[in-house]
């Protein structure tokens, strides 16, 4: 006789249904039936029809399909494409693989790597029929496994990809240029990358077309030139608008620029922006270089240099060329080599014609220019970061190169020379301050009359010139610059000497007024916006299922993505990103049967992720905060949290409810929007780290919370020839949202209270209650259960190294023998659904064929032995004989399939057989009596008993030992699945079980936390559970000790050792139970 003993998962509802990366586990596991699908890299027989085996698919991305998600191409849109199944989440173990390619968004195709499935049939035609069907994108490392065995790649490598497949020759070389091309290394790094294979796909491009130019690099194409503009000269007549070169009147006049040398996007930035035009600022990304230039012309400090007296201004001029970081002064941001930026002020002098000049200086008359940086500075303030130069952005010489990381970068000048990694989000500017001053000679003289032949008349009318924006705009004749004089001199006669001729004498001066109208500022601005979209995901290190109480392994991951922004640069980029960035990562449980709002995340989420589900019993695991994509690469950023071990709450009834994770990042992305004006890239979000008001909020990973069913043996032990596997929990009950273990482990299972022989493996059960009740059965503690390193095996026989394979044999086969001639053999085979009283007191039946137990009649009247059995509601009980003499036992002899669909008990009435719980043993006080031989006993015989799931109790012995039967007993038949909303309520057996197999189906117990603390005895304890499905979606369940409650108790009461005491007083009988020869003495 075997006993196999096994323990099933239960639910309360039906199980539901440029860069290069990936990291798809293997899969270990092959159905053994003919009909089975086996997941495997490997193929051994070069064959296209039979077996797994490997293979790249090529997929272009440069479609309208891909377009909105190139960035960021999720697995599951190549899922139902490309030969790669739909199912594939399914069958790949993905950890902390965040199931997305990101970094091709400039990429042409993507290389995947695929393995295939085939039939586990070795005699169909062909054997191992392939599926021709592949799983993806799975680890190429896979397909490297066991090559030492003499497998070539030929061997494995297969066509079965249609179009999309790739020849190993080609993905090899397409791998090798992106090696190169991405800077990792030369031919020999990519072969050792290569034949590790830790990598599922990656970016690659056209091998026609030629990288874009950069527009900086002259050798990249010979018509380029190189950007260096440069002023050259300055004529202030000419150059600036505005500039009076009047020796009479002169002004100042100032304007400032700035250039993207770098720029790609579609305003005109590449050209100088001047204030003097309304131009102030350009927008560039980190890796552009800049250049600023000042010019100021003062002709004021000129007028009267020419003029008789030469007058003099009586105002200096003073100027200074400052910088700012975000509006704040600093300069360091006035980058040399000029001498002009050193952040002092200057003073220019009255009639200098060149006073300015020096390093980096182009002095003009009354006038300069110069740039910055300029003159060759040493440091230079380039960053040629490989960041930058692998995307065509190589520093421009005199031109500030625009760092822009958190860590991770070295040698870049412009940020040592500043002390600033980055720039993003910042405004550098930098501007000229003056003194506006004018001046002008402050009179016009008008000469009235004549000096001439006989005329003296001549004289001059002198007009204040007040204002600078009016001197000098007389439209009256004979005016002139000056505070000038005329008078007439005789100078000779005329008319034949009758009169007197008479010349002008003229005399000049220029009296000047000059005005300082303040200080006046020019400035010209870089907006380095930040730029950037997210991607976030999460996991569950987990199969469909797990268990309250235990650990589970979750996490996520999340990304920083480059994002089209037009306005700054032709091609899409990613930025680092601000410090307030935060990635969390949450839990939760979703009720049964609860509606959430969405099962999908959402890229742009108004609300963070517990308020996004709707979902209340919500907890954050952890938090990580920015700045990310901290090297500032263009292709951005995508980083696994690792693992986090948690545990699923145990403080409540959890069992059928979802253990859900999910992740979020916030800001969602630089920009409130796609699109991508001026004005959004120098204020708001894109200036300020990114949209406040949106999260990105990952998909719901979930797995539904299940328990392990146990069962328990009271008042004996475990005889089998077989095994006995059962499983085990190890959890920390009563547990909540929290890190595991974050309290004392505890080990749950199956056990009995006595000895286990076994003639193979005992695995999981536990032998001398070793896995049951605290100490006493006084519940001071309420946890029972064992401590993980208790030995839960004390009274298990077992071989030496090995638990189980005892050697020791099992019942002795004539027991049975014995009871079967007893009891069964005895009856009268005539089938009658109907149980006949004997005058002894002896009752019984016979039965050809299944039946259900309610079918069976109670027996007919017998004047000499009053029955003792009784039938109420859903009962079948057999209570005391009043008479000593009589044998008050029941045989059931089913010659078929026994379905026990009413409680069968030992009771005074059916009240106290269904009406009180089966698991408390004070109910059973009912029936009690001085004489043993009064003790009501049921033997039932029968090839297989099922048992519905309505019963609870079953007070009888069950024997289990036919010739061509299964012999099994089944302890929850109505269900081929069952659920804790079904047969979740404890069967109590008291009595012994024969059987060749038990089918354990019961879901009751394995209950959450420890159980209920009090010092109630064994004897009025809730020992079991019941567990159902009320109105409302309400669950609802009963039990007082927690995770140590069993599905089952086998219970060897001891009424059964008096009735057979009784039985034997009756007819004795000595049994031989084992014999030896031995050897004869000498």
């Amino acid at each position: 006789m075997a006993i196999i003993a096994s323990t099933s998962n239960s639910f309360a509802v039906e199980k539901p249904g440029g860069s290069s990366g990936g990291q798809g586990g293997k899969i270990n596991s092959c159905g053994s039936n003919p009909g089975a699908i086996c997941y495997s890299s490997h193929n051994d027989s070069a064959s296209e029809v039979s077996g797994g085996g490997g293979e790249w698919v090529k997929i272009f991305i440069k479609t309208k399909e891909f377009e909105s998600v190139k960035n960021s191409i999720p697995y599951s849109m190549l899922r139902g494409n490309y030969h790669i199944d739909k199912d594939t989440d399914k069958h790949i173990k993905y950890g902390s693989d965040p199931k997305v390619i990101t970094g091709c968004g400039e990429a042409d195709y993507i290389y995947v790597f695929i393995s295939h499935t085939y039939i586990n049939n070795p005699n169909s035609n062909p054997p191992y029929p392939a599926r021709m069907t592949g799983y993806g994108p799975n680890s190429f490392s896979n397909f490297w496994e066991h090559m030492e065995n003499g497998i070539t790649v030929e061997q494995r490598y297969v066509k079965r990809a249609g179009d999309n497949h790739a020849d190993y020759n080609e993905a090899k070389d397409a791998y090798f240029k992106y090696v190169a091309r991405t800077g990792q290394g030369d031919d020999a790094v990519a072969e050792a990358k290569w034949r590790q294979g830790q990598f599922s796909w990656f970016c690659s491009w056209d091998a026609e077309k030629k990288p874009d130019c950069d527009p900086n690099d002259p050798t990249c194409n010979d018509k380029i030139i190189p950007p260096t503009p440069t002023a050259g000269s300055l004529n202030c007549g000419r150059d600036l608008p505005g500039v009076s070169t009047s020796p009479y009147k002169g002004n100042t006049v100032a304007e400032s620029g700035v250039i993207n040398l770098s720029y790609t996007g579609t305003l005109d930035f590449r050209n100088w922006q001047n204030t003097t035009k309304g131009k102030n600022y350009v927008l560039a990304r980190p890796g552009d270089s800049v250049r600023f230039k000042h010019s100021m012309c003062y002709t004021a400090q000129a007028v009267g240099r020419n003029l008789q007296g030469r007058p003099t201004p009586d105002k200096e001029n003073h100027f200074q060329i400052y910088a700012k970081r975000n509006g704040s002064e600093d300069s360091r941001y006035l980058f040399g080599q000029s001498e002009l930026l050193d952040g002092n002020q200057r003073t220019v002098h009255a009639h200098t014609q060149h006073q300015i000049r020096g390093n980096g200086i182009v002095s003009a008359d009354y006038g300069f220019t110069t740039e910055s940086p300029t003159g060759n500075p040493n440091p230079d303030y380039l960053c040629n970061s490989p960041i930058f130069t692998i995307n065509n952005n190589r520093g421009v010489q005199n031109g500030f190169q625009i760092p822009g990381f958190a860590t991770g970068i070295t040698n870049c000048n412009s940020a040592s020379r500043t002390t600033n990694n980055s720039e993003v989000g910042s405004v550098i500017s930098q501007g000229l301050r003056y003194d506006d001053i004018r001046t002008w000679v402050s009179y016009t003289t008008q000469f009235v009359a004549n000096c001439g032949c006989d005329r003296d008349e001549a004289y001059e009318n002198h007009f204040k010139q007040t204002s600078y924006d009016t001197a000098g705009t007389s439209s009256s004749p004979r005016t002139e610059w000056g505070q000038n004089y005329v008078s007439c001199r005789a100078s000779g006669t005329c008319h034949k000497g009758e009169d007197t001729r008479y010349k002008p004498t003229y005399t000049y001066e220029f009296p000047l007024t000059t005005e300082n109208r303040g200080t006046k500022e020019t400035e010209s601005k870089v907006y380095v916006p930040y730029n950037f979209n997210t991607y976030v995901t999460s996991f569950i290190d987990a199969e469909d299922i797990a268990f309250a109480g235990e650990q589970v392994d979750i996490g996520g991951s999340y990304h920083i993505l480059p994002r089209q922004n037009d306005v700054v640069a032709k091609n899409a980029y990613a930025t680092v990103t601000s410090s307030k960035e935060t990635f969390r990562i949450y839990e939760m449980i979703l009720p049964i049967y609860a509606n959430p709002n969405t099962f999908s995340g959402n890229e742009r989420s108004a609300q963070d992720v517990c308020q996004y589900y709707g979902i209340s019993n919500c907890n954050l695991v952890n938090t990580i905060n920015g700045p990310m994509n901290a090297s500032g690469n263009y292709s951005g950023e995508s980083k696994n949290t690792g693992t986090y071990s948690r545990t699923i709450p145990d403080n409540e009834e959890y069992v059928g409810f979802k253990y859900c994770t999910a992740t979020s990042i916030w800001p969602a992305s630089s920009h409130v929007g796609t699109t991508n004006t001026v004005d959004e890239n120098i204020s708001g979000p894109a200036m300020n780290g990114g949209d406040e008001s949106k999260y990105n909020v990952s998909d719901l990973s979930c797995i539904t919370i299940a328990k392990k069913p146990n069962f328990q043996v009271w008042g004996g032990g475990m005889y089998t020839n077989g095994s006995v596997e059962t499983s085990v929990s190890k959890k920390v009950p009563g547990s909540g949202f929290n890190p595991y273990p974050n309290g004392t482990e505890k080990i749950f299972g199956s056990w009995d209270e006595y000895h286990v022989i076994a003639g193979s493996n005992v695995s999981g059960f536990g032998s001398g209650a070793s896995l049951g009740y605290e100490r006493g059965y006084r519940f001071d503690v309420p946890t029972g259960g064992a401590n993980l390193n208790d030995s839960r095996n004390n009274l298990t026989v077992a071989s030496r190294g090995r638990t189980g394979y005892s050697g020791v044999p099992g019942l002795p086969s004539s027991l049975l023998a014995r009871l079967k001639a007893r009891y069964r053999d005895n009856i009268e085979k005539i089938s009658r659904l109907k149980i006949t009283t004997h005058d002894t007191g002896l009752q019984n039946a016979y039965i050809k064929g299944d039946v259900n137990l309610s079918q069976i009649s109670l027996p007919d009247y017998n004047p000499n032995a009053a029955s003792t059995l009784g039938v109420m509601k859903n009962s079948l009980y057999k209570t005391l004989s009043a008479d000593d003499s009589k044998n008050n036992t029941l045989v059931l002899y089913v010659d078929g399939t026994l379905n026990i669909d009413q409680n069968i008990c030992y009771a005074t009435s059916g009240y106290y057989c269904e009406g009180t719980s089966s698991t408390i043993q004070n109910n059973y006080a009912d029936i009690a009596t001085n004489s043993i031989t009064k003790l009501p006993q049921i033997l039932i015989f029968a090839k297989q008993i099922n048992v519905s799931d309505q019963v609870t109790r079953i007070d009888a012995w069950l024997i289990l030992d036919e010739d061509n039967a299964p012999n099994n007993l089944n302890t929850c038949s109505t269900y081929a699945e069952p659920s804790a909303l079904v047969c979740s309520k404890t069967l109590v057996f008291n009595g012994p079980v024969f059987a060749k197999s038990l089918t354990l189906r019961r879901t009751g117990g394995a209950n959450h936390g420890g159980g209920i603390a009090t010092r109630d005895n064994a004897g009025s304890r809730e020992l079991g559970t019941s567990f159902r499905h009320l109105p409302g979606d309400t669950y609802y369940f009963t039990a007082s000790d927690g995770s140590v409650a069993p599905g089952e108790i086998f219970n060897l009461r001891s009424d059964a050792y008096y009735w057979g005491m009784g039985q034997a007083q009756r007819s004795g009988i000595a049994e031989v139970v084992y014999q030896r020869e031995l050897a004869p003495r000498y």
